[in-house]
């Protein structure tokens, strides 16, 4: 995991969900390597679910 970035393995340890159990060992070796990067990661990725799910609430409405 040494040329893969805080960053990169957060949104990817983030990023599996529900393909988790298929790829277990990897997702934990890259969630292992996230470090500082994996809360901030989940933070912004909650803001743009809410902000996806006010557009199509108004977009539903209209």
């Amino acid at each position: 995991m040494d040329g893969v970035s805080e960053r990169d393995a957060a949104l990817v340890a983030l990023a599996a969900g529900r393909e988790r159990e298929a790829h277990r060992a990897r997702v934990e070796a890259l969630t292992g390597r996230s470090g500082a990067a994996a809360p901030a990661l989940r933070k912004v990725l909650g803001e743009v679910r809410t902000a996806l799910f006010a557009v199509v609430t108004v977009t539903a409405v209209t």
